[in-house]
């Protein structure tokens, strides 16, 4: 309580003036006493309750999962697992912001505590408060966005299936500044202490953009179809090529910085089966890609590519597959048949047997997985 003195002096003086006039007897003065006392308290204010502290439905541990839905039915989702409470919430993009994310969710990337999830084929990427889910802006002027990675001073590089570029753009008005010519769909990005790597998919190449530049400071043909790039212990690039539509063998190459020139490579023996979604661990030590329908592991040292699968998929549609940071933890994803919602799988991650821990429903098409920071 903060008592104002102007207020309650003033009522002092009233009191005064009134029993030197009256002549009140005690009983009135205590009744005077006593409404002085009601008036000084009038006169004081306390402070107000603090705020409730705003609720953020998506705060804590867990990631993000973008639902792509089927292409040109407007159909893709969001949706975040919290690890805390082990629970997953389906749509909260729709939820928060009361319309469709869009068409295709390809991928999303949290910087500068934003949320930036690449629509595309809706041609956009959607700015969002990663604890909320709401909208804060979109960025237009794409082709077809495919993945989004920082490039420094606020500025950030985008992939495009079609527009024959890379898109430079400023995450502080959100807009494209500029372009870098690339003649090919270009897909993932990997950060690395020489630069920022880049692949053609169908040309099978892979380049290393310079940052400060933002120019093109080398690149290296290998197979064709990059499906896949990551990052080893030795800063090592790994790049898996599944082959095209059964136009050469696959392989998978470890490739040296910067010059990425190629030290081993791992020719797969059917052409048929498409490797892909190549991941490794935390300790960057161990490679996982899926093959034939199911899942393997190979440690970055070794001296072959595995003969057995690590998981089998039994029929699934290991559709992407992430290793948690934190976590022991394996993350797939089951596209299922495509058109209903899809399954999220965690697994132990064990060296020799990894064992389902649970499942959730996802929304149609589960693919890429967003951790928070």
């Amino acid at each position: 309580m903060f008592c104002n003195q102007a207020e309650g002096g003033h009522a002092q003086k009233v009191l005064l003036i009134s029993l030197h006039a009256l002549n009140f007897p005690v009983v009135r003065i205590l009744w005077f006493l006593m409404g002085a006392l009601w008036l000084g308290t009038v006169g004081c204010r306390s402070d107000p309750p603090p705020a409730p502290a705003p609720h953020h439905p998506y705060e804590g541990p867990g990631f993000f999962i973008c639902n792509e839905g089927n292409f040109r039915w407007g159909n893709a989702s969001l949706s975040f697992f919290s690890e805390d409470s082990m629970t997953i919430f389906n749509g909260i993009f729709k939820q928060a912001n009361r319309r469709p994310l869009g068409d295709v969710a390809q991928s999303m990337a949290i910087m500068g505590g934003k949320g930036y999830v690449v629509v595309n084929n809706s041609g956009r990427i959607e700015v969002i408060d990663p604890l909320t889910a709401r909208s804060e802006g979109t960025i237009g002027g794409l082709t077809s966005p495919r993945y989004l990675t920082a490039a420094g001073d606020g500025r950030a590089y985008v992939s495009d299936l079609y527009a024959q570029a890379v898109s430079v753009v400023s995450l502080d008005s959100n807009r494209v500044i500029d372009t870098i010519g690339y003649p090919d769909w270009t897909e993932e990005w990997v950060p690395t202490a020489a630069g920022i790597v880049g692949c053609g998919v169908k040309s099978g190449t892979v380049f290393l953009l310079d940052p400060a530049t933002d120019r093109i400071v080398q690149w290296r043909r290998l197979r064709k179809e990059v499906a896949g790039m990551v990052l080893d212990r030795d800063d090592f690039l790994w790049v898996l090529c599944n082959g095209g539509f059964e136009e050469v063998l696959p392989a998978l190459y470890r490739v040296e910085l910067p010059t990425l020139t190629p030290v081993d490579s791992f020719v797969f023996p059917d052409r048929k089966s498409r490797p892909g979604h190549l991941a490794i661990t935390p300790g960057a030590d161990t490679l996982f890609f899926t093959y034939q329908g199911d899942l393997y592991r190979m440690p970055v040292a070794a001296a072959s590519l595995p003969s057995t699968p690590y998981f089998s998929g039994g029929g699934r549609i290991i559709y992407h597959v992430v290793c948690h940071p934190r976590r022991p933890w394996l993350l797939l994803t089951d596209a299922i048949d495509y058109v209903q919602p899809g399954k999220l799988l965690i697994l132990t991650r064990s060296p020799s047997h990894p064992a389902i821990i649970d499942s959730f429903t996802t929304g149609i098409i589960p693919g890429h997985i967003t951790f928070v920071p």
